[in-house]
């Protein structure tokens, strides 16, 4: 488990940026169509 740690590592935090990225834009865009009408 050790061996592979730092690949596993890297790979998660790809896919946490990823997720993280896509989190952002969902809330931007729920901020802009919450904040239009007003």
């Amino acid at each position: 488990m050790s061996y592979n740690k730092t690949e596993s590592w890297r790979w998660h935090y790809r896919e946490k940026f990823y997720y993280g990225f896509t989190y952002f834009a969902a809330v931007v865009v729920f901020v802009c169509v919450f904040c239009l009408p007003v």
